[in-house]
This record gives structure tokens, C-alpha cells and sequence, in this order.
């Protein structure tokens, strides 16, 4: 593993625990299970506090989808709070009532798939 991939694994591992109370469980690899051979499990305020496991072929693998699962859900709290009039909005934003939002779906849920692993 080269230097590079190293100091990335532990800026992911810094960026996904920053907010306090989060943990970040890295689980060894498992070489009988055919599929992906990293696994992480995540608990934040972005995972509902939940456990989410992530999975990747690598560590490093693993940590970006988490990573990239925690942007996409602190992206879905700003447009709910965008929507509902509490922040400015951008240009292309309009408000409306939360309960819309939910019927309608205007975001993705982030952690779909990986709640309860």
C-alpha cells in the first residue's frame, strides 16, 4: 500500500468520526464470503444513530462510500430545510410544506440498503 492510500484511509477514517458521539467499527476481512471483503459499520447522527455497514474491496473502498453516503444525507437535511423555508433557498429552490416533501419524494434516501446490516 502506498503512502498516499494511507494518509487517504486516515483522512476518511478523521472525516467520518468528526461529529461527536460518531463510531466507526472496521471489520476484518472475511476470505470464505464471496463478494466484497471490507466492511465498516458506521453510527452517526446521519445514520439515525443506527449501525450502517458499508462495503468495498477495499478499506479504503469502504470508508468512501461511507463518506460519500454522509455528504448525501447532510445534503438531504439542508434541502429539507431548504423546502421548508428555514434557510435560504437557491435559485431553482421553492418552499413547501414538509409533509409535500415526503409524498413527493424530492430527495433520495441515503442510507436505503444499508440500515439494519
Amino acid at each position: 500500500m502506498k503512502s498516499s492510500d494511507c494518509e487517504r484511509i486516515v483522512e476518511l477514517i478523521e472525516m467520518l468520526v468528526e461529529s461527536e458521539g460518531a463510531s466507526l467499527t472496521i471489520n476484518c476481512p472475511n476470505p470464505d464470503f464471496e463478494g466484497p471483503q471490507r466492511t465498516i459499520d458506521v453510527s452517526d447522527y446521519w445514520t439515525e444513530w443506527h449501525a450502517a455497514r458499508f462495503e468495498g474491496n477495499t478499506l479504503q473502498e469502504s470508508l468512501e462510500a461511507a463518506l460519500t453516503s454522509k455528504q448525501a444525507g447532510e445534503n438531504r437535511e439542508k434541502l429539507k430545510l431548504m423546502y421548508v423555508g428555514l434557510i435560504e433557498s437557491p435559485g431553482e429552490a421553492k418552499e413547501a410544506p414538509i409533509e409535500r416533501l415526503d409524498q413527493d419524494h424530492y430527495w433520495d434516501d441515503p442510507l436505503r440498503g444499508v440500515r439494519g446490516a
